[in-house]
């Protein structure tokens, strides 16, 4: 089976390019090499050349840790080789379904970026990215924060919730979905609203994200309050700014729907265990969606900060989570640094 799968690789990406042995290696067996079980031939005689060796400071421990170094480098190297081949292949044939990335650099940034990309291949720093290795950083605590890294295949397993809640603020007839938060919680339905405006069925998104009494009363007076839906977003619950947005559009509805339907017009969005989580089934919000605490608020787009938003304005988030797929599988762990995307741009940067 193994002989086929190779036979299968090579007719996929040519000969001459699956060989993980290093090359010299098997160069040097066919010149010289010979098959026989020689590990136990003269045990005596080795033992008195290798105490020939320690007494003439020839240290034989040093030179045996490193030909591993050098060897697995090599074999480091081949397999690079391989997935470099595997990834170009992958390019030509998925290149209409990736973005574009061009990078204009002058010759000492480009000279640069070229040696830290080597540093990157020749230390496997993107296969130690993606296993959370906090090492790529500064060693202290980035393990913690990598939830970002796996977020995608982790939500495409709630599409069918997310379709649920679309379908049902469809139904509920709302004309306007207001995202209440700051920073991280909102820029990222900002950008969705701004990308794709608004869906033939669904309400408008809007965001609030400035305290300023002028920002507030703007909004206010653009929207029907009985036909809105307001997303508070907060991932530690205790941000000052969605707390009092909440406090006083949930007010406000109150004053329009009455004090036991209010809650119907609004769901939070926040990380489990907040002190928004609280409030919002204290307070009767509709629904209570959860982001992850090992994903920082700048971060959080593809999780459910974005998402709990993207689905209120009408997008299909299995297709929008499918199109991200594609690019974090450009950048995977499997993706050497020169043809890796993400990597590319991060180490310009």
């Amino acid at each position: 089976k193994a002989y086929s799968d190779v036979l299968y690789v090579e007719e996929l990406i040519g000969p001459n390019t699956v060989n993980t042995m290093p090359p010299a290696t098997m160069d040097a067996f066919r010149d010289h090499g010979v098959v026989r079980a020689t590990i136990e031939e003269d045990v005596p005689g080795a033992e008195a050349v290798m105490a020939r060796l320690a007494r003439t400071g020839i240290d034989i421990e040093q030179i045996a840790e490193q030909l591993v170094r050098e060897g697995v480098q090599l074999f480091i190297d081949a397999a690079d080789n391989l997935l470099g081949a595997v990834a170009g292949k992958r390019g030509a044939l998925l290149g209409h379904r990736l973005d574009g990335q061009s990078l204009a650099l002058d010759e000492t940034l480009a000279n640069e970026a070229k040696k830290t990309v080597e540093s990157w291949r020749a230390s496997g720093a993107i296969r130690r990215l993606w296993a959370g290795d906090a090492s790529v950083w500064s060693g202290h605590d980035e393990a913690n924060w990598l939830g970002w890294l796996h977020i995608v295949e982790e939500e495409l397993e709630k599409t069918a919730d997310y379709a649920a809640f679309a379908d049902w603020v469809k139904a509920e007839g709302f004309t306007d979905a207001v995202v209440l938060g700051m920073g991280g919680s909102s820029l990222g339905p900002e950008v969705l609203s701004l990308t794709y405006g608004q869906r033939e069925g669904f309400p408008k998104l809007q965001i609030l994200d400035s305290t300023h009494p002028d920002q507030v009363r703007a909004l206010e007076q653009s929207i029907d309050l009985a036909k809105t839906l307001f997303i508070v977003a907060s991932k530690s619950g205790s941000t000052l700014e969605p707390n009092v947005f909440r406090d006083y559009f949930l007010g406000r509805m109150r004053d329009v729907v009455g004090h036991d339907k209010a809650g119907r017009h609004f769901v939070a969005v926040t990380d489990p265990g907040s002190a928004m989580e609280k409030a919002a089934k204290d307070d009767g919000f509709r629904r209570i969606f959860y982001g992850v605490k090992q994903i920082g608020g700048r971060y959080s787009v593809l999780s459910a900060f974005g998402l709990v938003p993207a689905a209120a304005m009408g997008l299909d988030v299995e297709a929008f989570l499918e199109s991200a797929r594609v690019m974090v599988r450009s950048c995977g762990p499997d993706v050497p640094p020169d043809l890796n995307p993400g990597v590319q741009l991060g180490l310009v940067l």
